[in-house]
Parts: C-alpha cells; sequence; structure tokens
C-alpha cells in the first residue's frame, strides 16, 4: 500500500487552533468507526472495464463506494477488507493508490442539515481531506487516513453533543457471519434473486447541484458551500487520482432544495435496501439498469444501506422505472 498525499498544511495539528471559534454546539446520536480497510480510487474511460465491475465479477464486498462522471471519464473510488486485496483474482483490479483507511460515519439529529455545514466548516483549513465523502438519508460518511481519525473525532467533539448512553462502536468490514447465518438465515442475502429486494426506492425531483473542483480549502472558501446553500439533501466528494508529485484535487458535488444562482438541476434517486455491503452486486445492478435505459449518471455514492444516484432534472421517473428492472420496492 502507498502512502497518501500529504495535506497542504505541514503544522502539527492543534484541537485547540481549529475549535476556537467554535459556535454553538449541535446534537448528533452517533459517531460509528470502522476497522482500518484498504481505499482504491481509479480514473477511468467510459469505454473501459470499471473497477467497480471487476469487484462485482469477483463477488468482493464494497464497504462504502462513490463515482463522479465527466463527460469521457470516471472517477471511482471505494473501500474493502484488507484481505480481500490480498486475493490473487483481485490483485490485478486494483490501482495503484490503495491507502489504509478508515470510516467515520456520523448520525445527525433529525436529519438536521447543519451537520452538513459544521462538518463543512471544521475541513476548511484542517489537516483533514477525506478520500471519499458522501450521505444518505441517515448518515454522512468520511473515508480518512486511519492514523488521523482519533484527532478527527477530537476536533469533531468540541463542536457535538452527543448521547450520554452513548457507548463506542466499531464496525466490522466482513466478519464471519456462519454463526448468524445459522440462527437468522433471512438476515443476509447474496442476491442472487431475480429482483433485488430494497425498503423502497425515493425520487427527489428539481434540486439544485453545485460543483467545484480542485484544492479543497479553496472549495470550502466559495459562497455556494456555505449555510446561504439551501436545505442539504446529498452530498458526495471524491478526489481525484493523485499525480506524481504534489496533492491530488477534491471534486464536491452539494445537492440542496431551492433556486441557487449558476446551479444545476438535477434529480435524485436513493433507496435503501437491508443493506448495502455490495453483496453483491448491488451497485452493479443499479448501474447496469440505467445504462441499458440509457439514462446518464451525474454521479452515485453509496453508504451504509444506501445508494444515491444523482441525474440531470427530468430523468428519474424514467430512471426509477429503470431500476424496478432489477430492484424490487414495497
Amino acid at each position: 500500500m502507498t502512502a497518501p498525499p500529504e495535506r497542504l498544511s505541514g503544522r502539527p495539528f492543534s484541537v485547540a487552533e481549529f475549535s476556537e471559534s467554535a459556535m454553538t454546539q449541535i446534537s448528533l446520536n452517533g459517531i460509528r468507526l470502522s476497522r482500518p480497510m484498504a481505499a482504491a480510487l481509479r480514473r477511468y474511460d467510459l469505454e473501459g472495464d470499471t473497477l467497480h465491475k471487476a469487484l462485482a465479477a469477483h463477488r468482493i464486498n464494497m464497504v462504502n463506494a462513490g463515482g463522479h462522471f465527466k463527460p469521457d471519464t470516471l472517477n471511482f473510488t471505494c473501500c474493502l477488507d484488507p484481505e480481500a486485496c490480498q486475493q490473487p483474482s483481485v490483485l490485478d483490479l486494483l490501482p495503484d493508490f490503495v491507502f489504509p483507511v478508515s470510516l467515520v460515519s456520523l448520525y445527525p439529529h433529525k436529519e438536521d442539515s447543519k451537520l452538513l455545514w459544521l462538518l463543512l466548516d471544521l475541513l476548511k483549513g484542517s489537516p483533514f481531506v477525506p478520500h471519499h465523502l458522501t450521505s444518505s438519508h441517515a448518515v454522512i460518511s468520511l473515508v480518512l487516513d486511519t492514523s488521523q481519525v482519533d484527532d478527527f473525532i477530537s476536533l469533531l467533539e468540541t463542536r457535538v453533543t452527543l448521547p450520554d448512553s452513548r457507548t463506542p462502536y466499531v464496525q466490522e468490514v466482513d466478519m464471519d457471519i456462519s454463526e448468524v447465518l445459522q440462527k437468522y438465515p433471512e438476515t443476509r442475502s447474496s442476491y442472487e434473486e431475480e429482483r433485488i429486494k430494497t425498503y423502497g426506492i425515493q425520487l427527489l425531483s428539481d434540486l439544485s447541484m453545485t460543483r467545484d473542483t480542485g484544492d479543497l480549502d479553496a472549495i470550502l472558501e466559495t459562497e455556494s458551500m456555505g449555510p446561504r446553500a439551501g436545505s442539504f439533501v446529498f452530498v458526495s466528494m471524491v478526489r481525484s487520482q493523485p499525480q506524481e508529485a504534489g496533492n491530488s484535487a477534491s471534486d464536491l458535488i452539494l445537492i440542496t432544495r431551492g433556486e441557487l444562482s449558476g446551479s444545476r438541476r438535477v434529480d435524485l434517486i436513493r433507496f435503501h435496501g437491508p443493506h448495502f455491503g455490495d453483496r453483491y452486486r448491488i451497485l452493479q445492478t443499479a448501474l447496469d439498469c440505467l445504462e441499458k435505459a440509457g439514462i446518464p449518471l451525474i454521479c452515485f455514492g453509496c453508504t451504509g444501506a444506501s445508494i444515491a444516484l444523482v441525474l440531470d432534472a427530468g430523468q428519474g421517473t424514467a430512471a426509477q422505472s429503470a431500476l424496478g428492472k432489477g430492484f424490487e420496492a414495497p
């Protein structure tokens, strides 16, 4: 595994330095941390094979995933169990840039969008640049270098209020579930059924999208990334593949409600399965359904049990219908 790019600031991190201007704290329902994982990042030509297709074909589980499309390319990132990366069938599939990372999942109180604005405020000027940042209806997740997680949690705890009853929870990546399967066989599935069951497919139409690419600090200084951007619906950030020298750029997409000057109108589809975790091919099935229907994507993000798909405004109804060929909703 290669080391991640250096953060722009070479100064030692100090919680006090970055929290001294703290505003009123907000309530947070909890924080979940993953075990150290491997994060893969690669830019693809859309005409060729991609990592998510290869992982689906080899039944390799992804804990989370994200992808940003440009006219001819896809920037794709995902987290994998490090042991899976050592399998001979996987070694040839992985890109050169693989990092020891952890997934930090933040659970807001009543879908309070203030958490997103707080998070962006904390990241601005800090040593932390997530490899991947995405959200669902219930969680905002960041992929950080494992060595940075303790410092990041210390910083976050200066600005949030957590329940007194909370207990640390660390998510296992691909734990042995054989005993669970014997006792509760219905709780896990490899998703080989003809149509994958979901808890529901939701369409949100005519939303505003802002997109900025470059240095994360510079992006976060723009007016479109402040609380005036409106009610937060979805966020996705994927880092560009690092170059031989210097830092990689961040590509940040923010979806909000309401009219914004210079924004792009989009539709958002999100659906929730018994679990994402791509057990197996959940993401790939969604992408295949849209590809067969000739519906292009702007980006996608997967965390927890949810998948979010961003499309041009007016495409959502057709995309929802296309997904019905691969997924079953109540």
